[in-house]
């Protein structure tokens, strides 16, 4: 009787977590799937970007993979970056190669000031900024940086801003103007009228696109373009 009654128990318990188990996988959100480019360089592919953003406890993170073809062979960049619920940067890292456990680009708050931390080789400095409220965050290839202006651009159509260049490790003004309108065709072949801005600065002169549902489309340079996957 007393081996049953512990049977019934046991049946009773596993039938009871069963439930509790399965909700818990269910309630397990998936990562977002990546925002994927194509990157041309003089009109032939070079490489690929990705990005991928989430949400967490109030926090906006961002991580980015980019592969290109250079002279010296392919070059692989990694980015991390963090910021609060108002869309102030936290903390952004960069990895030149494969993502270790120490970043080779670093930039964080210390005190009141903004520190940048480059440990590139050629390229080493540590650098405190005090950027004015509202600032944007560039790099040369964190193209997935340049989504972050949308925003800003559609609320007021704002002419210029501060911004920290990470990789020059200084702070840039920087201006947008309306360029026109750029006809570009998605997946199913059909020609979609995006928005052109001009971004320029001392290290910057570029037009990006915004489309409609999809929000950043890519952008273009003097000699390069970066476009999203699907589209060209």
């Amino acid at each position: 009787m007393r081996r049953i009654c512990g049977a019934l128990i046991t049946c009773i318990a596993l039938a009871a977590i069963a439930p509790t188990t399965a909700l818990a996988r269910k309630k397990k959100k998936e990562p977002p799937p990546p925002i994927e480019f194509t990157i041309l360089r003089d009109g032939a592919p070079s490489g690929t970007f990705s990005y991928t953003e989430a949400t967490f406890s109030g926090k906006y993170f961002t991580s980015s993979k980019l592969e290109m073809k250079t002279k010296r062979g392919t070059v692989a960049i990694m980015t991390h970056v963090e910021k609060d619920g108002a869309g102030k940067l936290l903390k952004y890292r960069k990895w030149v190669g494969n993502e270790g456990a120490k970043p080779d680009v670093i930039a964080f708050w210390k005190g009141p000031s903004l520190r940048v931390v480059s440990k590139l080789k050629g390229k080493r400095f540590t650098r405190d900024l005090a950027p004015a409220k509202g600032f944007q965050v560039l790099d040369q290839l964190g193209f997935h940086l340049y989504g972050d202006l949308i925003g800003p651009w559609e609320s007021n159509e704002v002419e210029g801003f501060e911004a920290v260049t990470i990789h020059k490790g200084r702070l840039d003004k920087v201006t947008l103007a309306a360029a026109g309108v750029a006809i570009l065709k998605d997946s199913a072949g059909k020609e979609v009228m995006a928005e052109a801005v001009s971004l320029k600065s001392k290290s910057f002169n570029l037009i990006f696109f915004i489309g409609e549902k999809q929000r950043y489309l890519g952008f273009k340079s003097k000699r390069m373009v970066l476009i999203r996957k699907g589209w060209n």
